[in-house]
């Protein structure tokens, strides 16, 4: 009584269509959100620096004191030695230098072209600015060969042997050349020789032992990385009772975001504007999403009080969450709002819908989350949830599906649990981690335990035929169905046949595409009565037609769609489907009986009595059906059918109907119907296709 009390309120005209309905529909959304979640707030402490605590403050949540880890990071890295490494490259360098002064004074020690003034210009560019006396060159000019082979071989292995030690610095060169005095001081070569050697060996030397910046700063980074973060674990006591709060506890209390100076109006305010958008984001979104929604308020309402529903059934589980307990929110059936707006309204709403019902469950289970106003964690699995479970449920669905898709959720679930905690956490806390795998399944599956108990109530209280509903409805062994089946098989296989023309059809057109296919199937029951009276049974036998007169035949036609309707309350069939039945024909006329009652009577007789008394098709699956139904009726009758013979054929009749007038009272377009056309079209070729005529045992043989 009270569902069909509500459903009646819910069909009345005023509420349909009623603009204030609608600004308190989103209005009382709006409240209901700021609500629920102004309890779910964090309230920071009133604590001031250098007052005693008056009590004993732990941390609520566990996290990085990055400006200590900072502080021993910087510690750690200047305690780093800089690296210095010794560079062959220079070593090399240096050598060819030697190689080519020696290679080319011994090239221009013989050039009579040249001044000696221009040899030694030529040999100073090799050390321009250097400590070499002018002197040392001209030994150059002027040594014996043998002599010059002599030095050239000290110097190198000199230069080689000092640098290859390695030189680093001022004080490795002065200790180098240092070096080379002593081992040249004791050398029998001559004073001239030993000189030349000594300069060109002491201005070859320089540091090849250089600082490596590369590898110091990775020996830095490594001791930085090396440092373990400094960390704030929850429930640390970070200041006792009566203890003086200093500078670096007030700190302390600031990273952990326990500080509040006076009354904070400032997150209850950033909620009621978070309400608001929330509500413009909604209306926004099913304005571009489906904007038929906006003007019924029947669904409308059916979408509030799903979401209304959904949140307070998060509100439940967060009852249970404590600052010790916070996985219980994984339990937390947000994917039951989707699902019902999946399954009872229309897929492309579930979007903003996950997004609102994310969004609650961020700010309402944010129980350790100090720092941001909403938690990741909550609005991430959430998010994930509420889609997944939306989504799988997709268009061909049963009851069982809906388990299937909890299932899917928990699995998902787990995942995202897991990815959450290694994002989070340094270790993992097994324990913890287990308990949010199991509340994480528990969630799931509650959502669609929750889902099939509240469907029947949303069925009932707002007059839907749903998706899941529909889908049982088209199940063959469903009890009409096999009786049509085995009593009428002609009528079943008629029926199937204008199923799968109005279903592509309807979809063609953005319609009810399900509803068209099962309102079909169910559209003809009435000739369960008189099977034996409708052509498509008759199996060649005798037509019962034959014997009676057309005021008797045409009351038994007429009857059916009638005879149908009450057939499919008795089984309790959906209203929608039972409007398809009686509609089906409309008003049309029985034109055979009425020429033939024309024929036989000697008085004039009215087509309205051989008319069908109605309704008309109130609604687009309803028409395309009438269509449908007559289409078969018609391609069945007929023979060599090609796709002009169809186009014709469809054209004809939806012209015929078009003038009687039997699509007035539906919101079918001209735009609609021939797309409509277009379809039964298309899918008529496909069932009436031409087939290859294979040859015969005779013609085969002829062939050979």
């Amino acid at each position: 009584m009270v569902w069909n009390s509500m459903k009646s309120w819910l069909q009345r005209q005023h509420f349909k269509s009623s603009l204030m309905f609608r600004i308190v529909l989103f209005a009382g959304l709006g409240l209901s959100f700021f609500l629920l979640l102004l309890g779910n707030l964090p309230e920071p402490l009133e604590i001031r620096k250098f007052e005693p605590s008056p009590g004993d403050i732990r941390s609520p949540i566990t996290i990085e004191d990055i400006e200590k880890t900072e502080e021993a990071r910087e510690a750690a890295v200047n305690k780093v030695e800089p690296v210095y490494r010794k560079k062959d490259s220079i070593t090399e360098e240096q050598l060819d230098k030697l190689t080519r002064l020696f290679t080319e004074t011994k090239k221009i020690r013989g050039n009579e072209d040249l001044s000696r003034e221009d040899k030694i210009r030529d040999l100073k560019s090799f050390y321009p600015a250097s400590s070499i006396s002018d002197q040392t060159f001209e030994a150059l000019l002027d040594l014996p060969q043998q002599n010059l082979e002599i030095a050239e071989a000290l110097t190198t292995n000199v230069v080689l042997d000092i640098m290859m030690d390695g030189v680093q610095g001022y004080g490795g060169v002065q200790q180098a050349k240092t070096q080379i005095r002593e081992n040249l001081s004791v050398a029998d070569y001559g004073e001239t020789t030993r000189l030349l050697i000594q300069e060109l060996a002491e201005a070859s030397i320089i540091p090849n032992i250089v600082y490596d910046d590369e590898a110091t700063r990775q020996l830095q980074e490594e001791a930085r990385q090396s440092v373990k973060p400094v960390m704030i674990y929850k429930n640390d006591i970070i200041v006792e009772k009566d203890q003086r709060v200093d500078s670096e506890i007030y700190r302390k209390l600031q990273v952990v975001g326990l500080l509040s100076e006076g009354t904070n109006f400032l997150p209850p305010l950033a909620l009621a504007l978070l309400s608001v958008l929330i509500v413009l984001f909604l209306y926004i979104a099913i304005g571009q999403l489906h904007p038929a929604i906006l003007k019924d308020n029947r669904n409308l309402f059916m979408l509030v009080l799903i979401l209304l529903l959904t949140l307070a059934a998060m509100k439940i589980v967060s009852l249970g969450q404590n600052p010790d307990h916070p996985t219980v929110a994984y339990l937390a059936p947000a994917a039951l709002g989707t699902m019902l707006i999946t399954l009872l309204i229309d897929s492309r709403l579930v979007i903003p819908g996950a997004v609102v019902l994310a969004l609650a469950a961020g700010i309402m289970y944010n129980v350790d989350q100090y720092l941001v106003p909403i938690g990741y964690r909550y609005t991430l699995i959430t998010l994930a949830g509420t889609l997944t479970g939306a989504f799988t449920l997709g268009k061909t669905i049963q009851r069982r599906y809906i388990i299937r898709a909890g299932i899917l959720v928990s699995v998902l679930n787990v995942l995202v649990i897991t990815i959450i905690y290694m994002f989070g956490q340094v270790s993992f806390p097994w324990r913890e981690v287990s308990e949010s795998y199991v509340y994480g399944v528990l969630g799931g599956l509650l959502s669609a335990v929750l889902t099939i108990g509240f469907m029947p109530f949303f069925e009932g209280a707002f007059g839907i035929l749903s998706t899941v509903k529909l889908i049982e409805l088209s199940n063959p062994n469903h009890p009409l169905l096999r009786r049509l089946l085995t009593e009428a098989p002609g009528t079943y296989h008629h029926s199937v046949i204008v199923g799968n023309l109005a279903e592509s059809a309807c979809e063609s057109i953005g319609a009810n595409g399900l509803l068209a296919r099962v309102g079909s199937y169910y559209h003809d029951m009435g000739k369960l009565n008189r099977p034996s009276f409708f052509i498509e049974n008759q199996m060649n036998s005798e037509n019962p037609h034959d014997r009676i007169s057309p005021q008797l035949s045409k009351s038994i036609i007429i009857s059916h769609p009638y005879d149908g309707v009450k057939m499919l309350k008795k089984y309790r069939i959906p209203e929608p489907i039972c409007d398809i039945a009686e509609q089906h024909h409309g008003t049309s006329l029985l034109k055979y009986f009425y020429h033939k009652a024309k024929k036989e009577s000697d008085k004039p007789v009215s087509e309205d009595e051989f008319r069908y008394p109605g309704p008309r098709p109130q609604f687009k699956e309803a028409a395309i059906i009438q269509i449908c139904d007559s289409v078969e009726a018609a391609t069945r009758s007929m023979s060599d059918l090609t796709p002009e013979k169809i186009e014709s054929l469809v054209r004809g009749i939806v012209k015929d109907k078009l003038d009687d007038g039997q699509f007035d009272e539906c919101d079918l377009t001209l735009k609609e119907l021939e797309i409509v056309i277009s379809s039964i079209c298309e899918t008529l070729k496909g069932m009436f296709h031409h087939r290859i005529e294979y040859p015969n045992e005779d013609e085969l043989k002829e062939v050979k």
